[in-house]
């Protein structure tokens, strides 16, 4: 396992690490201890999802079998690319809001609807549903109760 590995796995938290044995145990179909072309068919057909060769080819990374110690490096490096960067989130979402007179940062929910569809969300309103009704008051989205929500400072 070389270096950058290492970092990977001390980067997850030990219910994360459980949660992908789950999910690896769950798409390993036959037991065997590795997820191979035939559980990666199974598992996508117990879904109702049917792919092409190729498609299961790249799924499978270049590989005909994946053990759990290389899906955990996979899966930590998925993580640690889609984590968003705090200061640049809250940032952007200042950049966009107005402060009220008791201090608070607000932004209004039909312009920050406007920039999602601009920056490619096709529905918004769907896709964040549970965030709005959490976070928005009165029309206006709560930049600081989002952050400190969100934040692991």
């Amino acid at each position: 396992m070389d270096r950058s590995e290492s970092l990977a796995f001390n980067q997850l938290d030990q219910g994360y690490v459980s949660k992908l044995r789950d999910a690896f145990n769950t798409l390993d179909v036959d037991g065997d201890g590795k997820i191979g072309r035939d559980d990666l068919v199974a598992s996508l057909a117990s879904v109702g999802k049917s792919h092409s060769d190729a498609e299961v080819d790249a799924m499978l990374a270049g590989t005909t079998e994946i053990n759990f110690a290389s899906y955990l490096t996979l899966m930590s490096h998925a993580r640690m690319s889609e984590t968003v960067d705090e200061d640049a989130l809250r940032s952007s979402l200042l950049e966009l809001a107005r402060v009220n007179g008791d201090g608070t940062e607000t932004l209004d929910q039909e312009t920050l609807l406007k920039y999602l569809r601009d920056a490619g969300f096709f529905d918004p309103e769907a896709e964040f549903e549970k965030l709005f009704q959490t976070f928005t008051s009165r029309g206006s989205f709560q930049v600081k109760q989002f952050m400190d929500t969100i934040s692991e400072k």
